[in-house]
């Protein structure tokens, strides 16, 4: 389906919206439709997960089938796939003429109630669609679950200021403390129902990247946790390597009425191993860590437009290769400006190659508790240093669906310490498997140091990557 047929398709919902509308078309319960926001749990918006499966499998009738009848099964964001281009769809999935036609009069539908619904200010229960109502791509971006406008719910009307309580005589009792309605505790200091906190266990490569949910447009670039070797039998080289980061995250919890502010807590474990066995020991090297620690993230407005994220925390690494031991503190920023390209996915050619960049600065500050036989370590003692760590990822859809490259590069100035500078490079191609995206294939390429002991790593892989 072309953009402007889409167009079209919305100019045809927009003058049918008024009074030709018919609430039988699709009209879903908010109930039915509406989540809480992630950035702020004290918002219901509307999720894009539960709109299209209620209008696809509900309204439509469309089963999963009938999608693809080889029963692989169809998922969100998939099935908006099938919205937003039935004849694509159905010729790559083998789905008949029936349902490619039940598609496109249910995304009629949806265009019909996105335009029936873009008025701010209506009472509960409602759906202020508005910002999905200026165009197509604000409504394109969303199905797909992709950064687009929030889309405020409204289920029940707002409660009624409660009066204050009248004045009490001089040596009268005060009244007792009014009943604490059921459903969740919620702290009187905060004001924050604990009950409706999220939490989640989470596997990445990255401690940085633990708190992210899978259901933000930032996951699909996230670097896997990885499980990886090589075997040159001409060259007489191996290399083994597990790089991993896995914690539990509590939030993310608005810490001021307007949701501006929002915090969550990680604790986390890592562990990595890097092994090259080659046919000399001096082209031979072992990195093997395991650490621990706890992650403070906080997002808020940069008070020029835009918001900003800092991350904080401890961590303890200790060699099981050398014996070193190390603590650090490390402090991220990392800029949410609203940039495309940045904050979310900018394409490069339109349904087929998109890119995102990322950012960030580091201070890292490290304290040698024990140096082993660390040889680094021993003659570099306690070291600190600052700078920027870039990243970018590269997606496939299409021909090229499944496939994701990311690159990264951290250089830093060491301020305390013996060293100049230490680096670290990485480069992957990973092909994904199955539906769910969470494993892949993976060509993994490391040269730098590693920036908890500073072994050195040079090394090429090929093996499995899993992200949670």
């Amino acid at each position: 389906m072309t953009t402007k047929l889409i167009a079209l398709l919305f100019l045809a919902a927009v003058i049918v919206s008024g009074p030709a509308y018919s609430a039988g078309s699709f009209e879903p319960k908010p109930e039915d439709v509406c989540s809480r926001s992630a950035s702020n749990p004290k918002l219901m918006v509307l999720d894009g997960r539960k709109l299209v499966g209620q209008l696809i499998e509900k309204n439509a009738g469309i089963t999963s089938i009938d999608l693809n009848p080889s029963g692989a099964g169809i998922v969100f964001p998939e099935t908006s796939k099938a919205l937003l281009n039935p004849a694509a769809f159905c010729a790559a999935n083998k789905c008949s003429q029936k349902t490619q036609t039940a598609l496109g009069v249910a995304f009629v539908n949806l265009i019909a109630f996105v335009a029936h619904h873009a008025k701010p200010g209506q009472p509960a229960p409602s759906i202020d669609t508005s910002g999905l109502n200026a165009g197509v791509e604000p409504l394109r971006l969303f199905l797909l679950g992709l950064p687009a406008p929030q889309s405020v719910c409204l289920l029940t009307p707002p409660a009624a200021p409660t009066p204050k309580p009248p004045p009490v005589a001089h040596g009268a009792s005060p009244p007792g403390p009014a009943p604490t309605p059921t459903g969740g505790m919620t702290d009187a200091g905060a004001g924050i129902d604990w009950s409706t906190v999220p939490h989640y266990f989470s596997l990445r490569q990255q401690v940085e990247d633990l708190p992210i949910t899978q259901d933000d447009a930032k996951f699909k670039g996230l670097k896997q946790a990885s499980i990886n070797w090589t075997d040159d039998y001409i060259a007489r080289k191996a290399s083994f390597g597990v790089d991993l980061a896995a914690g539990y995250t509590i939030g993310r919890v608005s810490l001021d009425e307007e949701g501006h502010y929002i915090g969550q807590v990680t604790p986390f474990v890592t562990y990595d191993q890097q092994m090259v066995q080659a046919a000399t020991p001096a082209n031979s090297s072992r990195a093997q860590n395991i650490g621990a620690g706890l992650l403070g993230d906080l997002t808020f407005p940069t008070g020029f437009g835009g918001y900003q994220n800092i991350q904080i925390y401890p961590k303890y690494v200790q060699s099981l290769s050398n014996g070193a031991e190390v603590m650090s503190g490390n402090l991220v920023y990392t800029p949410e400006y609203g940039i495309s390209g940045i904050d979310n996915v900018l394409y490069v050619i339109p349904e087929t190659l998109s890119f995102q960049f990322t950012p960030k600065v580091k201070t890292v500050f490290h304290d040698v508790l024990t140096s082993g036989t660390n040889t680094a370590l021993l003659k570099l003692g306690s070291y600190d240093w600052i700078g920027p760590y870039l990243s970018l990822a590269v997606y496939g859809e299409g021909a090229l669906e499944g496939f994701t490259f990311t690159t990264s590069y951290e250089t830093y100035d060491v301020f305390v310490g013996t060293l100049r500078g230490v680096s670290m490079f990485q480069a992957q191609l990973n092909y994904d498997i199955g539906k769910s995206k969470l494993v892949s294939l993976q060509l993994n390429y490391q040269k730098g140091r590693n920036l908890d002991t500073l072994e050195l790593i040079n090394q090429i892989t090929v093996g499995l990557g899993v992200k949670y």
